[in-house]
Parts: C-alpha cells; sequence; structure tokens
C-alpha cells in the first residue's frame, strides 16, 4: 500500500498491483492518513525530547543520579521515537529494514528500563529521606553502573534472543507453495520497518516488556506508599501538604 508518507518522503515508485473499488480507495486513503499523523505526531515528540534533553544537560543541579536516568530515558526515547519515523513506510533493503527493527525493540526496551530504574532511585530516596530537604548524595558511580548495565545490558541481551529466532525462521526449509504464499503475504501487507511479529516479537520483546512494565507499577505503587508513610511523619500540615504533592507528582509522572 503506497501511502503519503512512503510516496512523497521515502520516494518509492507507485505499487505495481493495482487494486479496484471503493474498499481499496478507502483503506489507501486511511493508510496515507495513518503515516501523515504518525509523522507529525513523532516529530513534535522529538521536538519535545530533544528541548527536555538540551534541558538537563546544561543545567548542573540537575546532574546527580536521578538526572542522568532521567537523562539516559530521555535519551532512548528520543532514539526510540527517531527509528519508529525512519521505519515508517519500510526500505527497499530487507536486510536494513530488520536492522532497524531490531534496533527500535533495542531502544524501547531500554527506555522501560530506564523508567523502572527511576522509579527504583524515586522510591530509595523517599524512604531514606522524610524531609523535603535533599541529603547530599553520595558518589553516584556504583548505582550508576548498576542501572547502565541494566538497562543496556538486557536489552541487548533480548535483541540477541529476538535476532536468533528471525534468523532461525529464515534458515527453515519450505515447500514451493509457502514460498507463493509468502510472497504474496509480503507484496500485501505493511512495508513498515516497525517490530517484527512471530516469536521473535513474542519473545524478545512482548514478555520482557510487559515484566518491565510490571516491575516499574510495582515500584511506582511502592514509592506511593513510602511518600504516604513520609507524610504521616511530618508535624506541620503545610510541610505535609507540599511533601504529598510535590513526590505524589514524581510518582504520577512515573505512572504515566
Amino acid at each position: 500500500m503506497e501511502t503519503l508518507y512512503t510516496g512523497h518522503i521515502h520516494g518509492f515508485p507507485p505499487s505495481a498491483n493495482v487494486t479496484y473499488g471503493s474498499l481499496s480507495g478507502t483503506w489507501g486513503s486511511q493508510g496515507g492518513l495513518i503515516a501523515l499523523g504518525v509523522v507529525l505526531g513523532s516529530s513534535v515528540s522529538l521536538v519535545g525530547l530533544a528541548f527536555a534533553f538540551i534541558t538537563y544537560s546544561l543545567f548542573s543541579d540537575l546532574k546527580s543520579l536521578a538526572g542522568t536516568a532521567l537523562l539516559s530515558l530521555l535519551a532512548s526515547l528520543f532514539m526510540s521515537q527517531l527509528l519508529f519515523v525512519i521505519g515508517v513506510g519500510g526500505v527497499q533493503d530487507t536486510e536494513l529494514c530488520l536492522s532497524l527493527s531490531l534496533a527500535l525493540l533495542f531502544m524501547k526496551l531500554a527506555s522501560m528500563c530506564w523508567l523502572c530504574c527511576c522509579c527504583h532511585h524515586a522510591l530509595v530516596l523517599f524512604r531514606s529521606n522524610t524531609n523535603l530537604n535533599p541529603n547530599p548524595e553520595p558518589s553516584m558511580g556504583r548505582a550508576l553502573a548498576h542501572y547502565s548495565l541494566l538497562s543496556w545490558g538486557f536489552p541487548l541481551l533480548m535483541l540477541g534472543v529476538a535476532a536468533a529466532f528471525k534468523y532461525k525462521e529464515r534458515d527453515v526449509k519450505i515447500t514451493g507453495a509457502q514460498v507463493i504464499a509468502q510472497i504474496v503475504h509480503d507484496l500485501n501487507a505493511d512495508s513498515h520497518c516497525w517490530l517484527m511479529e512471530g516469536p521473535a516479537y513474542v519473545w524478545g520483546f512482548l514478555v520482557p516488556a510487559v515484566v518491565l512494565l510490571f516491575a516499574g507499577f510495582y515500584l511506582a505503587c511502592q514509592g506511593g506508599g513510602a511518600v504516604k508513610i513520609a507524610a504521616a511523619l511530618q508535624v506541620d500540615s503545610r510541610a505535609k501538604n507540599k511533601m504529598v504533592k510535590k513526590r505524589g507528582l514524581q510518582i504520577g509522572l512515573f505512572f504515566k
């Protein structure tokens, strides 16, 4: 299906298998609108992520463990959105399209891992400091190394799993009828270089993503409970309300 994005941005030639009828025209129009919406929405998201990244890079007061983890989260989100835009409409090289899909998988999982690390750091901070005045933060070298090992190493491992499943599918011997069916499926399918399908998607992305989402949700819930406990220890009602509002906003952003 040729869309507005594939025709005008990627410069692909019109599709050879022309179909007729109002139904095919309707789907073609919807495909062009969806592709245009993806490009516009992702472009706005990229601009916002770039401004946030620049903000945390310029101010030295924000270069703490929390700020560094959030900076890494923004960087991984920026790259995943950029790869998502590049993959709209696909590319003519099959190997390059697979590489874009694997890179997108890596960045998506990395962003989820960094989100879990942000939730974990917030939970540790809320439990160790029951006041709004921040305590002097120790050297973040070891904690940052652990966070980086998890957030970059785990997605790399899952990328290897997805790549192994994908190349194993290519090595399977198939009959002539299956070859023809696969060619017809490839011609009729949308050629977006996004997350792949089949076992590579299930075991390389879906299962780890669900685990990371539940882990982040659990850590955020524990952080919310720590905020309530710390607020109950406050004598001054204004300090209590301020703590609930400030730390509750942070936990709320993690939930969103």
